[in-house]
């Protein structure tokens, strides 16, 4: 893959590429605290195969469909990861694949199968999808999440606060509960108690929960300011 621009904040990893007539976008969601929550936003578009099977390979005990454009990956061990697509109306399968590859144990080489699962959908070139991945513990709930901006932009509410996620964008975006607006560069807003934790990755500007931040230039900013 191509990869056309990165950046990377306290709060925020961005980093667009292509690849043989697609494109994908990831925005990383990330907290300093070792132990805080996490997010993946994937989105994917093709530019000139008029179709495709989109898949994302898994690996873990077994994938369920708790309602369309739903799924969780049932970890083996401590951890389940959350998915949700965009569009919500996505039809999701999933297709099982063993391969082989080498490895080193007790001082020699020997093949080491290893079966994952792909999560598959049909994507077309005037259909793109955007995708969510939220690992948590078992024991947590799911968060709700509320997409705009046709897949660009994500609401996420879980036990730890607000989060709003939005890809870059030429028009201005506005987040379901109408507490986030943004134009421009990819930005992460987490709402944290009283605090408002933020990275915006280049030129571009925010409003959240009456704070605004622009960015005249190319350069990141990250802030954490205190809210009413």
């Amino acid at each position: 893959m191509q990869i056309k621009q990165f950046r990377t904040g306290s709060r925020l990893d961005y980093i667009h590429g292509t690849r043989a007539g697609w494109q994908r976008e990831i925005a990383f969601l990330k907290d300093p605290d070792p132990s805080g929550e996490v997010a993946f936003l994937l989105h994917d578009r093709l530019e000139q195969t008029p179709a495709a099977v989109w898949r994302l390979w898994l690996t873990g005990d077994r994938v369920e469909f708790p309602s369309m454009g739903r799924a969780t990956l049932i970890g083996s061990d401590g951890i389940d990861l959350e998915i949700f697509c965009w569009p919500a109306k996505t039809a999701l399968t999933t297709a099982a694949a063993t391969v082989e590859g080498m490895v080193r144990r007790n001082g020699r080489e020997e093949r080491q199968p290893t079966t994952q699962t792909a999560l598959e959908t049909a994507l077309s070139s005037q259909s793109p999808i955007s995708v969510l991945l939220w690992p948590r513990r078992k024991q947590d709930p799911a968060p709700r999440v509320a997409w705009f901006s046709n897949g660009r932009g994500v609401e996420i509410q879980s036990d730890a606060g607000t989060s709003y996620l939005s890809l870059p964008a030429t028009e201005l975006q506005s987040s379901p509960d109408q507490q986030f607006n943004s134009f421009g560069a990819a930005v992460a807003v987490q709402l944290r108690g009283s605090m408002l934790h933020s990275t915006l990755t280049g030129r571009g500007l925010f409003k959240a929960r009456g704070h605004t931040e622009s960015n005249e230039g190319d350069s990141l900013i990250d802030t954490s300011v205190s809210i009413p």
